[in-house]
């Protein structure tokens, strides 16, 4: 079972929506700046937090895993195509106090198969599952 999954049976469900993404910045593990196409031909930059995991920070204590984190994010980035985010709607949690958007980050690898960033953040050991609190 995926990170996803287990995030999904745990959280009641919400409508979701899903927008291409182009990443512009690699902010830290879990926290990516990206150009959106939201439609109509209009584009908006917003910094994405990643759902369903949490990465050390780097910087402190955690540096050197964070930015192990952080660079196996711009990794998967570059290795992916198609990218999109997948927001929920739930207006009491669509943004943190940093003003970040949650989404789950998919993209096409190599293969044409669609994957989430978490799952390979997890994978890799560059992360650890995280369900933010209501």
């Amino acid at each position: 079972m995926t990170s996803v999954e287990i995030l999904e049976r745990l959280t009641p469900i919400k409508p979701s929506y899903t927008y291409r993404a182009f990443p512009l910045r690699v902010v830290d593990g879990d926290t990516i700046e990206m150009r959106v196409d939201v439609g109509f031909h209009v584009e908006v930059n917003i910094t994405v937090r990643l759902l369903g995991i949490n990465c050390p920070e780097p910087r402190g204590e955690t540096r050197e895993a964070g930015i192990k984190a952080t660079e196996a994010t711009a990794y998967w980035l570059q290795t992916h195509t198609d990218i999109v985010i997948v927001t929920r709607l739930d207006p009491r949690s669509q943004t943190d106090s940093f003003r970040r958007w949650f989404a789950y980050v998919h993209g096409n690898n190599a293969a044409g198969q669609q994957e989430y960033l978490g799952d390979f953040l997890l994978g890799t050991h560059n992360a650890v599952a995280f369900r933010e609190s209501k």
